[in-house]
C-alpha cells in the first residue's frame, strides 16, 4: 500500500524569549508522488516566509502561521490530486499565494483569522479543482483564477472595505460567495458554458458585479442592507438559456442588468426605499419579472428582440416605470400607491399590454 512521505517543521521560527523573530524564511522542495509537508510558525514572528514546492501527484501541504504580522506563504503544486491547507490565525498584512497550475482534482483551502490588510491569491488550471477561502477582518484582498471545467469556488468574508476578484474560464463552474459587512466589493467573471454563481452580501454600501459569457448561465445576487449596488451582464449564444435572479432588501439600492443573447430570464425583487433598477435586453425568448416594494422606486427597461414578456408590480409611493420593448412583447404592469407614472412604447406587431394603476396622481403614456 503506498504511503505518504512527510516533512514536518514545527516551531520553525519560534524564540524562547518575548522578542520577535524577524524576516525568517523556510523553503521546502519535494519531487515525487504522495508527498507531505507540514510547516508551522510560532506566534513570536514577524515578516516570516513559508514556501513549499511540490512536483508530482497526490501531494499535501499544510502551513500554519498564528498571531503574526506581515507573513508570506507561497505554495506551488503540479500534478493531479494535490491538496493545500493554509491557516493564518489572527494578525495582519499577510500574503497567501497558491499556484496549482496545470493540475486537476486539486484543492486549496485558506483560512485567515481576524486582521487587516490580508491578501490571498489562488490560481488553478485543470478539471474538478476546488478553492475555499475564509477571511475575517477589514481591508482584505482576494483574487482567484480558475481555468478548465467543473471547478468550484467558495468564499466567505466577514469584515469591511474588502475586495474580491473571481475569474473562471471554461465550462460548468460554480461560485458561491457570502460577504458580511460594509463597503465590500465582489466582481466575478465566468467565461464559457453552463456556469453558475451565487453572491450574497449583507451590510451597507456594498457592490456586486457579475459578467457571464457563452450559454446556459445562471447568476443570483442577494443584497441585504442600505445603499447597495449590483450590476449583471450576460452575453449568450444561440439556443442558450440564461437566468439572472437579484434580490435587494434595504434602502437606496440600485441594480443594472445587461442581457445579450437568446433565452434569457430575469427575476428581480427590491424591498425598501428609493430603489432603482435598469435593464437592457437584446435577444429572443426573454422572461422578465420585476417586483418592487417601498417608496421612490424607479424601473427602466429596454427590450430589443422578439417574444419578450415583462411583468412588473410596484407597491408604494413615487414609482416611475419606463419600458421600450419591440415586437411580440407581452407587458403586464400593476402600480399601487400615489404619484406613480408609467410610460410604455411598443414597436412592431403582436404586442399586448395590461396596465393597472390605483391611487392618486397616476399618469400613463402608452404608444403601440
Amino acid at each position: 500500500m503506498p504511503t505518504f512521505k512527510f516533512l514536518t517543521c514545527l516551531g520553525l521560527l519560534g524564540l524562547t524569549s518575548t522578542t520577535w523573530a524577524l524576516d525568517n524564511q523556510t523553503r521546502v522542495e519535494q519531487r515525487g508522488e504522495r508527498l507531505g509537508a507540514f510547516l508551522s510558525q510560532t506566534p513570536d514572528t514577524r515578516q516570516g516566509t513559508l514556501e513549499v514546492s511540490q512536483s508530482g501527484r497526490a501531494s499535501q501541504a499544510y502551513l500554519t502561521q498564528s498571531a503574526s504580522q506581515g507573513d508570506r506563504t507561497r505554495v506551488e503544486q503540479g500534478g493531479v490530486g494535490n491538496f493545500t491547507n493554509v491557516t493564518q490565525a489572527a494578525g495582519g498584512a499577510r500574503e497567501v499565494s497558491i499556484d496549482q497550475g496545470e493540475a486537476s482534482q486539486s484543492h486549496a483551502y485558506v483560512y485567515q483569522g481576524h486582521g487587516q490588510r490580508n491578501t490571498v491569491e489562488i490560481v488553478q488550471r485543470g478539471l474538478l479543482d476546488e478553492a475555499l477561502v475564509r477571511q475575517g477582518g477589514d481591508d482584505q484582498r482576494l483574487r482567484i483564477e480558475q481555468e478548465g471545467a467543473r471547478n468550484g469556488l467558495n468564499l466567505f468574508q466577514d469584515g469591511r472595505d474588502s475586495a474580491a476578484r473571481l475569474r473562471q474560464v471554461g465550462e460548468d463552474h460554480v461560485q458561491d460567495v457570502l460577504s458580511l459587512g460594509a463597503r465590500n466589493e465582489v466582481e466575478l467573471l465566468q467565461g464559457g458554458a453552463a456556469n453558475r454563481a451565487v453572491v450574497e452580501q449583507r451590510g451597507d454600501d456594498n457592490r456586486a458585479g457579475a459578467r457571464q459569457g457563452a450559454r446556459q448561465q445562471d447568476v443570483q445576487l442577494i443584497q441585504i442592507g442600505n445603499r447597495n449596488q449590483a450590476a449583471v451582464q450576460q452575453n449568450g449564444l444561440d439556443a442558450s438559456p440564461q437566468r439572472v435572479s437579484a434580490r435587494q432588501v434595504g434602502d437606496d439600492n440600485a441594480v443594472q442588468v445587461n442581457l445579450t443573447g437568446h433565452g434569457n430570464r430575469l427575476e428581480l425583487q427590491q424591498q425598501g426605499n428609493r430603489n432603482s433598477a435598469g435593464v437592457l435586453i437584446g435577444g429572443e425568448d426573454s422572461r422578465l419579472t420585476l417586483t418592487t416594494q417601498g417608496n421612490d422606486n424607479e424601473i427602466s427597461a429596454v427590450g430589443v428582440g422578439d417574444n419578450l414578456e415583462l411583468s412588473v408590480e410596484q407597491l408604494g409611493d413615487g414609482h416611475l416605470l419606463q419600458a421600450g420593448l419591440a415586437s411580440d412583447a407581452q407587458v403586464s404592469v400593476s402600480q399601487q400607491g400615489a404619484s406613480q407614472y408609467a410610460s410604455i412604447s411598443q414597436a412592431g406587431a403582436g404586442n399586448s399590454l395590461d396596465l393597472r394603476q390605483s391611487g392618486q396622481g397616476n399618469r400613463a403614456t402608452i404608444q403601440q
